[in-house]
């Protein structure tokens, strides 16, 4: 293993279980039209002139995407985009999406919400925290555990769940004066069990150049107490390639740019019920990394809800 800077274990003791993706619901916006899942709201609270649309042009790599904010500048106002799901009896699902965060200044309302009762009413379960985020970047977050954050609302995941992306603010997308906004591409809804592997386990990220399925690029928070507000869309972790050792794939933990105190984490899934004398081993490149407490390894037993530093990297 290669190239690590900030690395957290999920160490399980749980029977394997398959970890193929299953896409539930995948929008990109090229058609330019809304699919029957969304329902956009310009105008949820505050003064007229919201915008919610699907803009060309504007996406990841210069393709579709939605703007989210005002048409010219005025008063506060709140606007939604509303994803309408059947989860009746699915579990282990994730939610994924690429956000541009166009200087939109930081307030409670912006976030992620959801509803269990097709939309009548809405749990706040996620705030994006803009004030620390680069402008006018793209990024992704961690895949978001739609089970645990509809578990920790007291939602059930069923036939008319809403997922709602929320935004708050009183500019719009002009950059010549203020400014405010959000802009979403590529939104992603799955499921995928974690899978645990079997001892021996060995991973070089060669043979594929990308994660496995016994990794799971996870929030980093839950590790990072008393620090919160730390998890970024603009952190950077997964497979590249030139930098392990030998100038082989190496398995990055940074960041794309420069917006304050961040950490990522990654999970190793593994299976180790009955197993004794277990050791690990990997190889790792500090890249300038300046020293904190929480850059460590991390252990769990209960599939990553709870975790016990037993490593720092100091």
């Amino acid at each position: 293993m290669k190239n690590i800077i900030f690395f957290v274990f999920s160490l399980s003791l749980l029977s394997h279980v398959d970890g193929q993706v299953n896409t539930l619901f995948f929008d990109d916006f090229e058609s330019g039209q809304w699919s029957s899942n969304w329902t956009p709201h310009a105008y949820l609270e505050g003064e007229d002139g919201g915008r919610v649309e699907i803009v060309s042009g504007q996406g990841i790599s210069a393709t579709n995407c939605v703007f989210m904010g005002r048409y010219s500048d005025g008063g506060y106002t709140r606007t939604g985009l509303d994803l309408r799901l059947n989860l009746a009896g699915q579990s282990n699902v994730y939610l994924s999406f690429n956000i541009r965060d166009f200087y939109e200044d930081f307030h409670v309302q912006d976030g992620i919400l959801m509803s269990d009762d097709g939309g009548a009413t809405f749990k706040q379960v996620y705030t994006l925290n803009t004030h620390h985020w680069c402008d006018n970047v793209w990024g992704t977050f961690p895949p978001f555990s739609i089970d645990e954050l509809a578990a920790e609302a007291n939602l059930t995941l069923n036939n008319q769940f809403v997922i709602r992306f929320q935004q708050y603010d009183n500019a719009d997308f002009n950059s010549s004066y203020d400014e405010d906004g959000f802009i979403i591409d590529n939104v992603h809804v799955y499921t995928k069990p974690s899978q645990y592997a079997t001892l021996p386990f060995s991973d070089n990220f060669d043979a594929t150049g990308i994660l496995g399925a016994n990794w799971a690029w996870s929030h980093a928070d839950n590790t990072m107490t008393p620090i919160g507000n730390v998890t970024k869309p603009t952190g950077q972790v997964g497979i590249v390639s030139g930098q392990g050792t030998g100038g082989t794939f190496g398995l990055m933990l940074g960041k794309h740019c420069s917006d304050g105190l961040s950490a990522n984490a990654i999970d190793l899934h593994l299976n180790l019920l009955g197993e004794s004398n277990v050791f690990l081993s990997f190889d790792i490149r500090d890249f300038y990394e300046e020293n904190h407490s929480q850059d460590a390894i991390y252990i769990s037993n209960d599939g990553g809800k709870t975790f016990y530093k037993v490593y720092t990297l100091a």
